[in-house]
This record gives C-alpha cells, structure tokens and sequence, in this order.
C-alpha cells in the first residue's frame, strides 16, 4: 500500500515536469517511478521509465552514465529473467565502480551478481561474487553489507552441499546483524538456516525453522522465498514420512513457480511491445 501511495506521488511529479526545461529533475522523477515499478512487478513499465530518464539525464548536459540507474536497470533485467542483459549491466558497473573506489557500490554490485547466477543455475559463481562482496564490506567496516553478503554465500554453499560451511556464515551473519540492531533479514536466516539442516538430516530442526520463516516471508510479499520455502518444507515432509503435507505444500511450490515464470513471461512480452518507445 505505501508503495503504491509513493507511485502515485511519482506518477505527478513526472506530470508536473514533463515539458519543464529542468531535465535533470525529470530524469530523477522517472527513475523513482521506475524503482517503484519494479518492486510492485512492473518490469517493463520499470525499463521504460529507466530508458526516458537515461535520455533526460543526458539533455540535461550530464555526459556520463548515472551509477544508481544503471544500477536500476540491472536489477530489473534480473527480475524479468533477462540474465545477460542484467549482467552486462553489473559487470559494466562493478568496473565503474571499483575504477572510482565506491566500494559501498562495489560490494552491492557483487551480491546482486550473486543473486544473479544464484537464480540462473549457476551456485559456483555465486559463491564466488558473495565471498567478495563480503571481503570488500569487511575491508571498508561496512558489518551489515558482510552481514547481506554472508547470507547469499550461505544460500549458495547449501546449494553445493556444503551444510556445515552455511551454518558457520549463517551464525556469522547473525552476529553482524545483532551487532547492527538489524532483524530485516529475519526470514532469509531462517530459511536458508533450515535448508542446511534439512541437508544434515535434521529435518525435524528445519521444520521449525521454516515455520518461523513463514509468517514474515508472508508479511514481506516475496512470491520468490513463498516458492522457496514451499518447496523446502515439502521435501523436509516427505524425509519424515508426511506424505499428504508433502504432497500439499509441493502443490502450493508448484502454482506459485507457474504464476511467477507467467508473470516473468508476460513482462519480457510487454517489455518487447516497449521496445520501439525506448
């Protein structure tokens, strides 16, 4: 509901400013309209209002590209399943970045590049951008960005069958964020904490994990970690002998993976209907 409260507000600040010499503005106005976009799903519209502001930005005699919208314009790509376009994006700015010693934005250039091949398949390269976006957060005392970082390793080492390793970054993890005074990532923890011990056997443990997760995961909206957890606790059921419940929370993964992938389908078919206006 606030988000869409703020784009409303967005949708008359780009009105009030259209038109107006102040193309600097504009293009700031139609960056945040497309950040909010893009977490209520509206990648395509999101691209669109990114491509106008990139144009903005430069009639306004600005002559290199904006870090933040390029940013921006990767984390959509990778939300609409656009993965090499998303990491050409990253790529182009974690070089631009590091080249201008932003390591703030080097390190959040490397964890979405995890999330990226993390999505993609690929857990190796995964493991890999998050174990260096956590060294660069570590190196410059940032506790919360190796803290973020931690978690998407031990995501990724749970992946690769390496249980004890994400428990180890897992309760590294916790202590950055109690030393922050952060409980954001709640759910992540306990998600990911409950997927390396189903994968020792604990399923049991898992179980109570997820059942933590749920309700948070729930008030946060993330369709994605809804399927996550589903598909999680299905098999953790089905390790216990609970066939039936198994059955049911693999039928809840299974509707919720169909609407996302025909939502991600319905995005790169509008985003091709965009395509002549950007």
């Amino acid at each position: 509901e606030g988000t869409r409260k703020a784009l409303a507000d967005a949708d008359k600040m780009v009105a009030m400013l259209q038109g107006s010499p102040e193309r600097q503005l504009l293009g700031e106005g139609l960056m945040l309209r497309g950040e909010l976009l893009s977490q209520l799903g509206e990648q395509a519209k999101a691209l669109l209002d990114f491509q106008r502001a990139r144009a903005s930005f430069r009639d306004s005699g600005i002559d290199h590209e904006v870090d933040a919208l390029m940013l921006d314009i990767a984390i959509t790509y990778r939300r609409i399943g656009d993965w090499p376009q998303a990491e050409q994006y990253f790529t182009s700015s974690l070089a631009q970045m590091e080249d201008r010693g932003n390591w703030e934005r080097v390190s959040t250039n490397l964890m979405q590049l995890g999330y990226l091949y993390d999505e993609s398949g690929n857990a190796a390269r995964a493991k890999t951008s998050f174990e260096r976006a956590a060294a660069v957060s570590d190196e410059h005392h940032d506790n919360l960005g190796v803290a973020i970082a931690q978690v998407g390793l031990a995501s990724t080492q749970v992946s690769l069958g390496e249980y004890d390793d994400a428990l180890a970054s897992l309760t590294a993890a916790r202590t950055h964020f109690d030393a922050e005074r952060n409980h954001d990532n709640d759910d992540m923890l306990l998600l990911v904490t409950g997927r390396a011990l189903a994968g020792k056997g604990k399923h049991e443990e898992a179980l109570a994990n997820y059942q933590r997760a749920l309700p948070l995961i729930q008030h946060d909206g993330n369709q994605r970690y809804l399927a996550l957890l589903y598909r999680a606790r299905s098999a953790s059921k089905e390790a216990l002998g609970q066939q039936a419940d198994a059955l049911t929370d693999y039928k809840r993964y299974s509707d919720l993976q169909s609407q996302l992938q025909g939502k991600m389908r319905f995005e790169q078919s509008r985003l091709l209907q965009y395509e002549y206006e950007i």
